[in-house]
This record gives C-alpha cells, structure tokens and sequence, in this order.
C-alpha cells in the first residue's frame, strides 16, 4: 500500500502514519493533536498531487484546531458535494467551480461542535453519479493500493483519504452504492446509515428517497463514536458476543463472483462459525429484481434536487439549469446520463409505481428478519476486485464482459434502495492483495445494533 504520510514529527509526536485510527487521535492530549493536525493537511495536499483524492484542501495558514470538544482537533474530509463554510462545494463537476457555501451541512455542523476540523474536500465521481471516480475534470481519484486501479464511487476521494492514512475519517455520501463500493476497494470500513438517519440539507442530492451521507474509517469503533457525535445519542448498545448471533446469507449475492473474493469470503464465513454465529442460507425475496426500480426513482428526482439545491447558493449560481451544467460536464458518462433526463424524463406514473416496489422491498425486508430471526445478513461487498480505470462502463468478470453498474451494485443496492443500514468490512488480506470486502446489513432502523455486531465481529474476520 502506498505510503503517503511518512512520519515527520518530533518530539514525541506521532506523524500522521504512526496515527490512523480515530482512537489513536483521542489518546493524545489536545495539545498534541493540534500539533499533528497540520501535519494532516501536508499528508493531504501529496494525497492531492499523488493520487487526486482530494479537489481541495485547506491552506495551512487557515489551519485553526480546537482546544475543546469530544473530537478537539482532530481533522476529517468532507465529500465535495457536502457544504464546508470556507471550502469550495464543486460537486466535481465544472459549472460549481467557485461556489463557496455561506453555512456548513448540518452533519459537518455537529462534528465542528465537538471539535473536528476538516481538512479538506475529497474528489468523487461528477455530481455523485458513478462508481469509479473517474472525475474528467478533475482526474481520477485513484486508489491507495494500486494508483492504477479505482477508488469505488461516487464517493471514492473519501475512502481513499482514509486509506491513505491522511485523516482518521471522512464523509461521503450513498445512493446506491457510493460509500459500500469504496470502502469494500480500499479496505476501509464503509457505514452508509439507515436513511433519515443523518440530516441531509446543505448537500447537493441526487434523490431525497434514497440518498444518506455515511462515514469512511479504519475501525466500526471509530464509526460508533463518529456516528454518536452526528446522532447527538446518547444510546450505549451493549459489547455482542459473536456466539448465538443469527446472520442470513443469501445466496443469490455469492453467485458469479470472482474467484478471489470467494474464496476470501468464504474464509470470513468459516471463522464466523468457528466462534458460533449461526448462518443461516436466506435473504429477500425478490430483492436483486426489485432493487431495479431505483433507477428511475433517481432520474426522476435529481432534476428537482439540483434544483432546489442551487436556490439557496450564491447568486451567480441560482440560474444554473441542468442543461448548463450537462454541456459543461466533464465526464461523457455523467453527460449522457443527464442528457437522457433532460430528453426521456421519467414519467410520473412510473415514478409512483417504482416508489410503490421500494415500499414492497421495504416490507419484504423487515418480513424476512422477523421470520428468520435475523441480526443481520452478510455478503460480498462488490463481486469483482477493483478494476483498472478505463473500465468505467463495461467490466469483465470471469471471462466475460458485462456492463459495470448493475454488476457492481447487484449486491448493496437491494438495501439501500429499502434505506436498511450498511456496514462494510475489508477482510483480512495478505501484504500486497487487494483489498476485498464483506457487508453486513441491518434491519431498517437498527443503526445501533448494527454498529455493535460489526465491532464484535469484524476482529473475527
């Protein structure tokens, strides 16, 4: 993996390499942190030149680290379709470049309170619709393990800033697949959050029925504490214990995967039982078919989003259409999809029955875990390694070529059309493997016990 944060700092402070986790960062005094927080923002700026995970970043001399708060200086990343005061929003796309939001998102607003600064604004697929973050405009967000290789999408910059150890953690945001994908390809652990369960305003959204913003980090612990600090909780989930715990797998998600995956999966499966998780073989009914029907769910709803969301930037912004920001587009693949809103908008008719299949799925979902007595079930995050750029519409998979989207996404995008909570989890690799990963994926609205159940069980795996 590649190093971009070789230790720097004396004195007893730890450089940014020899401080990943969240926990790492908390065990040190303020002081100490305050110190290392600007160590962070030059670890960011070769993340930038190296690999472009980053669209921007904080200049050192705007660097103001708390003294107080649960997160006191610890720095973060924000997904650049997520409004920072004082950072640039320019969805990765070229008609925003400039915009500066006036106040931050509500989430970025909660982690300020508690002290966390962020550090900078992290590259993604054009305006979130892709799975590769192949930005055209501002180059490809490549991935720590292999640069040739992609970081996931939409939100890739994020996850490979985490990986990359230039900060403990980093938001990003999924509508279908964008935090899950990421994080299953550079081997951190991805939470894309029940939905709803996060304030959504100051982000520019794709759809308001299906999108969540979610958390990138090394540890499920740090996300536990990340995901307190948003939620304002003060619930404390007991420790699990892996023994008696019930995990559905279904079997259609581990169909036509690569062989390494398999096998690596396979492995992870094997320990669980080992340590006496139950594995059942069930899943949804219907849910790889009924997922389908997100799709015109998002090409109906993102013209209205876009909309909506440029009514409250500045003024130079407010009279933007989508055809303007089509034509300046960077990306063909986020051109052309646009462009077919604008020609072949999406009926309401269909709309309102592709809402209905989500309120199905949605029922099938909490069906099938009261039926089985569920705690979870659990699959392969992605069934292919991370493929090299160039592969942004069409991948191959065992021998075979096959469109990249509903290959990739076959397995997330059931539950995040029905808005249950994901958590994905890399499995132990060898030194130099890619990264591979499993997800494990909650009943709709336990956050809470999800996050307990992969602290337990991801040091099993």
């Amino acid at each position: 993996m590649t190093d971009l944060t070789t230790p720097t700092a004396t004195g007893g402070v730890p450089a940014t390499g020899e401080c990943r986790t969240l926990q790492d960062w908390l065990r040190l005094p303020v002081g100490a942190r305050q110190e290392l927080a600007a160590d962070a923002v030059r670890a960011a700026e070769q993340a930038r030149d190296d690999l472009n995970t980053y669209i921007s970043v904080l200049p050192l001399d705007q660097l103001q680290p708390a003294d107080d708060g649960e997160l006191a200086a610890v720095p973060y990343a924000v997904k650049d379709n997520i409004d920072v005061r004082g950072l640039p929003t320019t969805a990765g796309t070229p008609a925003l470049i400039g915009h500066r939001p006036r106040i931050d998102a509500s989430v970025v607003r909660s982690l300020r309170d508690a002290g966390a600064v962020v550090i900078g604004k992290t590259n993604l697929h054009e305006l979130a619709f892709g799975l590769t973050s192949n930005n055209g405009r501002f180059g490809p967000a490549r991935n720590p393990y292999d640069p040739a290789r992609v970081s996931g999408g939409s939100s890739g910059g994020s996850a490979a800033a985490v990986a990359a150890g230039t900060v403990p953690f980093a938001l990003g945001t999924d509508t279908g697949a964008s935090v899950t994908t990421p994080a299953g390809y550079c081997g951190v652990v991805g939470f894309r959050p029940s939905t709803g369960r996060y304030a959504g305003d100051g982000m520019l959204h794709l759809t308001w029925t299906r999108d969540a913003i979610g958390v990138h980090a090394h540890t499920v612990a740090d996300v536990r504490i990340i995901d307190r600090v948003i939620t304002r909780s003060s619930v404390r989930t007991d420790p699990v214990e892996p023994a008696g715990l019930t995990v559905g797998v279904p079997a259609e998600f581990f169909e036509d995967v690569d062989p390494q995956v398999a096998q690596a999966v396979d492995a992870a499966l094997a320990a669980l039982r080992t340590a006496g998780v139950r594995l059942v073989a069930v899943g949804v009914p219907g849910a790889l078919e009924l997922a389908a029907a997100g799709f015109s769910m998002v090409f109906y709803e993102t013209p209205i989003n876009v909309r909506a969301y440029l009514n409250e930037t500045a003024e130079a912004y407010r009279g933007l259409t989508l055809a303007e920001i089509a034509a300046r587009s960077g990306s063909p693949d986020v051109t052309a999809m646009l462009r077919l809103m604008l020609d072949d908008p999406i009926s309401d008719d269909r709309y309102e029955a592709d809402a209905g299949v989500r309120n199905l799925l949605r029922r099938r979902y909490q069906a099938s875990f009261a039926e089985h007595g569920l705690d979870a079930i659990l699959y392969p995050t992605t069934p292919n390694l991370p493929p090299e750029f160039g592969s942004d519409d069409r991948i191959t998979l065992n021998g075979t070529e096959r469109d990249m989207f509903p290959t990739v996404t076959r397995n997330v995008a059931p539950g995040g059309l029905a808005g249950a909570p994901q958590l994905t989890l890399p499995l132990s690799r060898p030194d130099g493997a890619l990264p591979i990963a499993v997800t494990l994926e909650g009943g709709i609205g336990t956050d809470d016990r999800l996050l307990a159940l992969g602290e337990a069980l991801h040091r099993l795996i």
